[in-house]
């Protein structure tokens, strides 16, 4: 499990999340944004993002509206007033994953696979099992968890479902950090791809994306817990800004 940095109380600047310094709460900095990619087993990965932009989320994962979220805790207004319970579990469209609120933890489950949800299948957390907590014999792809409004968790046996959760955090982050309408340039495959190989144990990517006058840069920067100098692996992707096309390094 990768150690992600832990952040004390934070909230939303013009620009995008600001951490406030617990020993001097009128000092302000930019939120670190980092992920990391792990193999949780031969048939599971995960990916963990802080911090967790709940909604660019939704739309990346879009599942079908007959599909179900099985709420295994938390979820807000919209877990207590379900009209449907598995097992005593909100059983949730899968289009309300926008509305839940942290903490919450919960289990995609396709359509037509809810009757197959048995006791003995369910893990006691997303966190302690990830294998199963993406049963097969509930068509499931994913399962979430969100801690604390900060921290989250996507599992997954689907690769480019990763990928796709993957570019849209990413997307968000651009979009957070211009606060304005933009033509982003799009995230080619070639470019994620290496970022979805599994990261070693204590290890994580942070991402500083600096929109400039003239060019756009985004450096990932490969860190390990507890440690502020990046690995060798880190690199630059540059873009000529909007209208533009990002590539690895200067060359043009």
């Amino acid at each position: 499990m990768s150690q992600l940095p832990h952040h004390a109380e934070f909230v939303r600047s013009s620009l995008n999340r600001v951490l406030v310094d617990w020993r001097a709460s009128e000092q302000r900095v930019r939120f670190p944004v980092v992920f990391a990619v792990e193999r949780e087993s031969t048939r599971i990965w995960s990916l963990r993002t802080v911090p967790v932009f709940v909604t660019q989320l939704a739309v990346a994962l879009s599942m079908p509206a007959s599909d179900r979220l099985l709420l295994l805790s938390g979820g807000g207004i919209a877990a207590v007033y379900a009209r449907r319970t598995r097992l005593g579990m909100p059983l949730v469209p899968a289009t309300l994953l926008p509305r839940l609120q942290a903490p919450v933890e919960l289990i995609h489950v396709r359509r037509g696979c809810a009757s197959r949800i048995k006791a003995r299948d369910l893990p006691t957390s997303v966190l302690s099992d990830p294998d199963r907590a993406v049963p097969v014999a509930w068509g499931s792809r994913f399962a979430l968890s969100i801690q604390d409004g900060c921290h989250g968790v996507i599992y997954s046996p689907e690769r480019d479902l990763l990928r796709r959760c993957l570019r849209s955090y990413l997307v968000h982050y651009q979009q957070s950090v211009l606060a304005r309408d933009a033509v982003l340039p799009p995230l080619p495959d070639r470019l994620l791809e290496p970022l979805l190989d599994p990261l070693p144990p204590g290890t994580y990517v942070e991402v500083t994306f600096e929109p400039g006058s003239r060019f756009w840069t985004m450096d990932l920067s490969l860190l390990e817990a507890g440690s502020e100098r990046p690995l060798d692996q880190s690199c630059r992707w540059v873009c000529e800004g909007e209208g533009g096309s990002w590539r690895a390094g200067w060359s043009w």
